[in-house]
């Protein structure tokens, strides 16, 4: 599930602040793998994009279900602002990235020697140094444990290297 500033509904600073969001792409699948849907939902109306079945059983495999998830986006929200200093992305600053805050919750390869996958909440907001002293915004990024409600990690983008790929920091909740 990822939140989306795709909206018929112009995004403002406060969209997400309360952890909620009015555009959620979501894509849904079978344990066995025969199974597979993706749903947009705009201001609280679902609507299905895509239904695809596999006899085969060939398709994505679901890894999750909705009850795996222990921590809610208010409270992740909650947390990224008072512990780090997040705050949402500003629509009238052409260079915030996103308008608001934003959400991620899928399963997350977290260690590179395993093929175990984690379900993760990812909270997506600016970070308290924007802009850097080339006036460029910069991104933070915090990710939940999703089924303990932990905070795992955060960092914060530092800038562009001369090639344009975006630098990065962790950081902890000493800002």
């Amino acid at each position: 599930m990822t939140s989306t500033d795709n909206s018929p509904v112009p995004q403002e600073r406060n969209d997400g602040a309360d952890g909620k969001r009015n555009a959620w792409d979501l894509r849904f699948g079978s344990k066995k793998g025969n199974f597979l849907t993706s749903i947009t939902i705009h201001n609280g109306k679902a609507v299905t994009k895509k239904v695809r079945t596999d006899d085969n059983n060939l398709l994505r495999k679901g890894q999750y279900a909705i009850s795996d998830i222990n921590i809610d986006s208010p409270e992740a929200v909650e947390l990224a602002t008072e512990v780090l200093g997040m705050r949402p992305g500003n629509p009238e600053i052409q260079d915030d990235w996103i308008k608001g805050y934003h959400f991620t919750i899928s399963g997350y390869l977290t260690d590179p020697n395993s093929y175990d996958m984690r379900l993760l909440l990812r909270v997506m907001g600016i970070s308290p140094n924007s802009p850097n002293s080339e006036s460029e915004s910069l991104r933070m990024t915090v990710f939940f444990d999703g089924k303990t409600g932990e905070m795992l990690n955060a960092s914060e983008m530092t800038g562009y290297d001369k090639e344009g790929r975006t630098s990065w920091k962790d950081v902890s909740g000493s800002n």
